[in-house]
């Protein structure tokens, strides 16, 4: 299993397949609720956000934000090489 695996299924198991939009605002980094809103409705989200029928509210999936931060931290492992 690779590290990626590893810290997807750690994630998984700690917060369940999907976060909620209202607790993914704090962990992308925006100063508030509003804030991640309008990043929507500007398109400028870093994840891509589901709905699900018959539940109220967006989600989004925890590999998905998992794969995020690897990409955000590879970025600056580069940045710090060069």
């Amino acid at each position: 299993m690779t590290k990626k695996n590893v810290i997807e299924v750690k994630k998984e198991f700690e917060l369940g397949a999907l976060i909620s939009a209202t607790k993914v605002w704090k962990l992308i980094g925006y100063p508030s609720y509003d804030a991640y809103r309008k990043a929507r409705s500007r398109g400028t989200l870093p994840v891509k956000e589901i709905t699900i029928e018959g539940r109220r509210g967006r989600f989004v999936l925890v590999t998905d934000l998992t794969n995020w931060l690897i990409s955000l931290k590879n970025k600056n492992e580069d940045l710090k090489m060069k």
